[in-house]
């Protein structure tokens, strides 16, 4: 559900076309210094969305990120198997909290 803020504190854009939103709003939403938010248009006036930490990548930009230190080919089936087990891994290391 939306916040809907009380205070009606009104910003404007600067010459070089950024906002500054006022602190109190940016304590309301516990944001920190260096955090990323995408702002999308939302009816008649704009949404703040928090932006995920990794951006979206493309295979090309990732391509070998799962590269063996041995530096032979993986296949997908070698892949598969060590990101199974990395998932089980992490599931059993949390069961017991």
């Amino acid at each position: 559900m939306p916040v809907v803020m009380r205070d009606r504190s009104t910003v404007k854009v600067s010459k070089d076309g950024t906002l500054e939103i006022p602190k109190a709003i940016i304590s309301t939403i516990a944001a920190s210094p260096g955090e990323r938010f995408r702002i999308e248009r939302d009816g008649y006036g704009l949404r703040l969305v928090h932006d995920p930490a990794l951006p979206k990548k493309t295979v090309d930009q990732v391509a070998g990120c799962l590269r063996d230190v041995s530096k032979k080919k993986r296949t997908d089936t070698e892949i598969n198997r060590d990101i199974g087990a990395f998932i089980k891994a992490q599931d059993e290391a949390t069961k017991g909290r």
